[in-house]
Protein backbone atom coordinates (compact mmCIF):
# COMPACT_ATOMS: atom_id res chain seq x y z
CA UNK A 1 0.00 0.00 0.00
CA UNK A 2 2.93 1.96 -0.38
CA UNK A 3 0.68 4.63 -2.59
CA UNK A 4 -2.22 4.63 -0.58
CA UNK A 5 0.89 5.46 2.49
CA UNK A 6 1.41 8.20 0.33
CA UNK A 7 -1.59 9.93 -0.26
CA UNK A 8 -2.68 9.45 3.85
CA UNK A 9 1.18 11.20 4.24
CA UNK A 10 0.24 13.92 1.95
CA UNK A 11 -3.40 14.70 3.78
CA UNK A 12 -3.52 17.07 6.42
CA UNK A 13 -5.68 16.11 9.44
CA UNK A 14 -5.22 13.40 12.03
CA UNK A 15 -5.02 9.76 10.16
CA UNK A 16 -7.04 8.19 13.21
CA UNK A 17 -9.75 10.43 11.93
CA UNK A 18 -9.33 8.69 8.46
CA UNK A 19 -11.14 5.86 6.87
CA UNK A 20 -11.33 4.09 3.73
CA UNK A 21 -14.98 4.13 1.86
CA UNK A 22 -15.73 1.79 -0.76
CA UNK A 23 -18.77 -0.59 -2.49
CA UNK A 24 -18.18 -3.79 -3.71
CA UNK A 25 -19.97 -5.30 -6.43
CA UNK A 26 -20.28 -9.37 -7.75
CA UNK A 27 -18.94 -10.16 -11.21
CA UNK A 28 -19.03 -12.81 -13.33
CA UNK A 29 -15.94 -14.79 -12.99
CA UNK A 30 -16.10 -18.20 -14.95
CA UNK A 31 -18.36 -20.53 -15.50
CA UNK A 32 -17.07 -24.33 -14.06
CA UNK A 33 -18.04 -27.81 -12.81
CA UNK A 34 -20.24 -28.08 -9.60
CA UNK A 35 -19.87 -31.23 -7.23
CA UNK A 36 -23.38 -32.54 -8.40
CA UNK A 37 -22.40 -32.65 -11.68
CA UNK A 38 -24.34 -29.40 -13.17
CA UNK A 39 -22.34 -26.44 -14.71
CA UNK A 40 -22.99 -23.39 -12.62
CA UNK A 41 -21.82 -19.62 -13.16
CA UNK A 42 -19.54 -18.34 -10.49
CA UNK A 43 -19.81 -14.58 -9.30
CA UNK A 44 -17.14 -13.51 -7.07
CA UNK A 45 -17.07 -9.96 -4.81
CA UNK A 46 -14.88 -7.16 -6.89
CA UNK A 47 -14.23 -3.70 -5.30
CA UNK A 48 -15.73 -0.92 -7.62
CA UNK A 49 -14.88 2.37 -5.52
CA UNK A 50 -12.38 3.34 -2.85
CA UNK A 51 -12.04 6.55 -1.32
CA UNK A 52 -10.80 8.48 1.19
CA UNK A 53 -12.61 10.30 4.50
CA UNK A 54 -11.74 12.37 7.02
CA UNK A 55 -14.77 12.73 9.74
CA UNK A 56 -16.90 11.57 7.11
CA UNK A 57 -16.26 13.74 4.71
CA UNK A 58 -14.47 12.49 0.96
CA UNK A 59 -11.41 14.08 0.57
CA UNK A 60 -10.24 12.18 -1.78
CA UNK A 61 -11.25 9.31 -4.78
CA UNK A 62 -8.91 6.72 -5.90
CA UNK A 63 -9.46 6.07 -9.55
CA UNK A 64 -10.56 2.59 -10.87
CA UNK A 65 -7.61 0.84 -12.60
CA UNK A 66 -4.67 2.78 -11.26
CA UNK A 67 -2.33 1.20 -9.23
CA UNK A 68 -3.12 2.80 -5.94
CA UNK A 69 -6.54 1.32 -6.73
CA UNK A 70 -4.67 -1.93 -7.00
CA UNK A 71 -3.03 -1.91 -4.34
CA UNK A 72 -5.59 -0.88 -1.69
CA UNK A 73 -8.10 -3.12 -2.75
CA UNK A 74 -5.69 -5.92 -2.85
CA UNK A 75 -4.93 -4.79 0.73
CA UNK A 76 -8.89 -5.23 1.51
CA UNK A 77 -9.11 -8.47 0.23
CA UNK A 78 -5.91 -9.95 2.12
CA UNK A 79 -7.51 -9.02 5.32
CA UNK A 80 -10.90 -10.09 4.57
CA UNK A 81 -12.82 -6.74 5.69
CA UNK A 82 -14.58 -6.92 2.13
CA UNK A 83 -18.52 -7.81 2.50
CA UNK A 84 -19.77 -10.49 -0.07
CA UNK A 85 -18.54 -13.77 -0.90
CA UNK A 86 -18.41 -16.10 -4.07
CA UNK A 87 -22.05 -16.75 -5.48
CA UNK A 88 -23.07 -19.52 -7.99
CA UNK A 89 -26.31 -19.50 -10.64
CA UNK A 90 -27.28 -21.30 -13.01
CA UNK A 91 -25.43 -20.84 -16.20
CA UNK A 92 -27.08 -17.78 -18.04
CA UNK A 93 -29.38 -16.74 -14.88
CA UNK A 94 -28.39 -13.23 -13.63
CA UNK A 95 -27.21 -13.04 -9.99
CA UNK A 96 -30.24 -10.73 -8.27
CA UNK A 97 -27.93 -8.94 -6.21
CA UNK A 98 -26.91 -4.98 -5.40
CA UNK A 99 -23.61 -4.28 -4.37
CA UNK A 100 -23.08 -3.15 -0.63
CA UNK A 101 -21.11 -0.27 0.82
CA UNK A 102 -18.55 -0.44 3.07
CA UNK A 103 -16.12 1.47 5.65
CA UNK A 104 -12.72 0.82 7.13
CA UNK A 105 -10.95 2.68 9.28
CA UNK A 106 -7.41 3.85 7.87
CA UNK A 107 -5.61 2.67 11.04
CA UNK A 108 -7.52 -0.36 11.38
CA UNK A 109 -6.37 -1.32 7.23
CA UNK A 110 -2.54 -0.79 8.40
CA UNK A 111 -3.36 -2.94 11.28
CA UNK A 112 -4.24 -5.71 10.02
CA UNK A 113 -2.24 -5.66 6.84
CA UNK A 114 0.59 -4.98 9.24
CA UNK A 115 -0.84 -8.75 11.53
CA UNK A 116 -0.74 -10.43 8.34
CA UNK A 117 2.52 -10.04 7.04
CA UNK A 118 3.69 -10.69 10.93
CA UNK A 119 1.56 -13.97 10.59
CA UNK A 120 2.96 -14.99 7.78
CA UNK A 121 6.92 -14.11 9.09
CA UNK A 122 6.01 -15.34 12.59
CA UNK A 123 5.54 -19.01 10.68
CA UNK A 124 8.55 -18.83 8.07
CA UNK A 125 10.67 -18.07 11.12
CA UNK A 126 8.47 -20.65 13.55
CA UNK A 127 8.33 -17.73 15.64
CA UNK A 128 5.72 -17.54 18.45
CA UNK A 129 6.53 -13.88 19.01
CA UNK A 130 5.17 -12.84 15.81
CA UNK A 131 2.12 -14.89 15.33
CA UNK A 132 1.57 -13.93 18.82
CA UNK A 133 1.71 -10.13 18.14
CA UNK A 134 -0.61 -10.92 14.94
CA UNK A 135 -3.39 -12.64 16.72
CA UNK A 136 -3.32 -9.64 19.16
CA UNK A 137 -3.68 -7.28 16.93
CA UNK A 138 -6.70 -9.01 15.17
CA UNK A 139 -8.06 -9.54 18.00
CA UNK A 140 -8.24 -5.96 19.11
CA UNK A 141 -10.48 -5.48 15.94
CA UNK A 142 -13.20 -7.80 16.73
CA UNK A 143 -16.25 -7.59 18.40
CA UNK A 144 -15.44 -9.78 21.16
CA UNK A 145 -13.16 -7.44 22.16
CA UNK A 146 -14.87 -3.88 21.64
CA UNK A 147 -17.48 -5.81 23.62
CA UNK A 148 -14.98 -6.40 26.44
CA UNK A 149 -11.43 -5.26 26.09
CA UNK A 150 -8.95 -7.18 28.04
CA UNK A 151 -5.27 -6.68 28.50
CA UNK A 152 -2.31 -8.46 26.76
CA UNK A 153 -1.74 -10.60 29.32
CA UNK A 154 -4.84 -11.53 29.69
CA UNK A 155 -5.15 -12.20 25.91
CA UNK A 156 -2.30 -14.50 25.76
CA UNK A 157 -3.37 -16.37 28.86
CA UNK A 158 -6.65 -17.23 27.40
CA UNK A 159 -5.24 -17.81 23.68
CA UNK A 160 -2.73 -20.22 24.98
CA UNK A 161 -5.19 -22.27 27.08
CA UNK A 162 -7.97 -21.88 23.68
CA UNK A 163 -5.05 -23.76 21.49
CA UNK A 164 -4.02 -26.21 23.76
CA UNK A 165 -8.17 -27.00 24.41
CA UNK A 166 -10.08 -29.42 21.96
CA UNK A 167 -12.56 -26.57 21.20
CA UNK A 168 -10.37 -24.94 18.55
CA UNK A 169 -12.51 -27.73 16.04
CA UNK A 170 -15.66 -26.06 17.61
CA UNK A 171 -15.25 -22.64 17.75
CA UNK A 172 -12.93 -19.51 17.16
CA UNK A 173 -10.69 -17.44 19.39
CA UNK A 174 -13.56 -14.81 19.91
CA UNK A 175 -15.91 -17.42 20.80
CA UNK A 176 -14.15 -18.88 23.49
CA UNK A 177 -13.05 -15.38 24.91
CA UNK A 178 -16.48 -14.49 24.84
CA UNK A 179 -17.83 -17.61 26.33
CA UNK A 180 -15.10 -17.11 29.16
CA UNK A 181 -16.35 -13.27 29.87
CA UNK A 182 -20.09 -14.52 30.14
CA UNK A 183 -19.31 -17.35 32.30
CA UNK A 184 -17.31 -15.15 34.08
CA UNK A 185 -20.09 -12.89 35.71
CA UNK A 186 -21.52 -15.62 37.90
CA UNK A 187 -17.89 -15.49 39.55
CA UNK A 188 -16.16 -13.19 42.16
CA UNK A 189 -12.54 -14.02 41.88
CA UNK A 190 -12.44 -17.70 42.26
CA UNK A 191 -15.45 -18.07 44.20
CA UNK A 192 -18.62 -18.46 42.72
CA UNK A 193 -20.90 -15.18 43.31
CA UNK A 194 -24.18 -15.08 44.66
CA UNK A 195 -26.41 -15.05 40.96
CA UNK A 196 -23.98 -17.87 40.24
CA UNK A 197 -24.76 -20.05 43.38
CA UNK A 198 -28.23 -19.14 42.97
CA UNK A 199 -28.71 -20.55 39.85
CA UNK A 200 -26.60 -23.49 40.13
CA UNK A 201 -28.44 -24.00 43.17
CA UNK A 202 -32.10 -23.93 41.68
CA UNK A 203 -30.86 -26.35 38.99
CA UNK A 204 -29.48 -28.67 41.69
CA UNK A 205 -32.69 -28.72 43.87
CA UNK A 206 -34.53 -30.04 40.87
CA UNK A 207 -32.37 -33.00 40.24
CA UNK A 208 -32.45 -33.51 43.66
CA UNK A 209 -33.22 -37.42 42.91
CA UNK A 210 -29.88 -37.48 40.29
CA UNK A 211 -26.65 -38.28 42.97
CA UNK A 212 -24.36 -39.24 40.48
CA UNK A 213 -21.66 -36.58 40.64
CA UNK A 214 -20.35 -36.72 37.11
CA UNK A 215 -24.19 -36.57 35.97
CA UNK A 216 -24.08 -33.42 38.06
CA UNK A 217 -21.54 -31.83 37.02
CA UNK A 218 -21.61 -32.30 33.48
CA UNK A 219 -25.15 -30.66 33.04
CA UNK A 220 -25.08 -28.22 35.26
CA UNK A 221 -21.80 -26.56 33.77
CA UNK A 222 -23.31 -27.50 30.48
CA UNK A 223 -26.73 -25.69 32.06
CA UNK A 224 -25.00 -22.67 32.94
CA UNK A 225 -22.05 -22.51 30.02
CA UNK A 226 -19.61 -22.48 32.53
CA UNK A 227 -16.28 -21.52 30.95
CA UNK A 228 -13.41 -24.41 31.15
CA UNK A 229 -11.94 -22.32 33.94
CA UNK A 230 -14.28 -22.25 36.20
CA UNK A 231 -15.58 -25.86 36.32
CA UNK A 232 -13.14 -26.67 39.39
CA UNK A 233 -15.46 -24.12 41.83
CA UNK A 234 -18.77 -25.46 40.13
CA UNK A 235 -17.79 -28.96 40.23
CA UNK A 236 -16.76 -28.37 43.90
CA UNK A 237 -20.41 -27.38 44.77
CA UNK A 238 -21.60 -30.30 43.57
CA UNK A 239 -19.01 -32.77 45.60
CA UNK A 240 -20.56 -30.56 48.53
CA UNK A 241 -24.05 -30.47 47.39
CA UNK A 242 -23.45 -34.81 47.29
CA UNK A 243 -21.94 -34.94 50.29
CA UNK A 244 -24.66 -32.78 52.24
CA UNK A 245 -27.74 -35.09 50.62
CA UNK A 246 -25.37 -38.55 51.57
CA UNK A 247 -25.41 -37.12 55.19
CA UNK A 248 -29.28 -36.75 54.81
CA UNK A 249 -30.17 -39.99 53.86
CA UNK A 250 -32.19 -42.14 55.80
CA UNK A 251 -29.55 -44.60 57.34
CA UNK A 252 -30.28 -48.29 56.18
CA UNK A 253 -32.33 -50.45 58.22
CA UNK A 254 -30.17 -53.11 60.68
CA UNK A 255 -30.17 -56.45 59.56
Amino acid sequence: MKLLHERVDALEGDSARLAVLGRVEMAFVETKDHFIGNKVDSHRPRVVRLALALDGEVVAELAPGSREFAEAAKALDKVRRVPLHEMLTEVGVPLQHEGRDFRLGWQELVDLVRAEELFFDGLLDDSDEKTGEAAWIRFRYTRAFKEAPCTREEFDSIRQEFQASAYMTGMDMSDYYTWWRRSQEMMDGDAIAATGLAEAGRLLDAWSNDRDPKSLKYWLCRNLEVHPRHRPAFEHLVDERVAETAGDAPASPAP
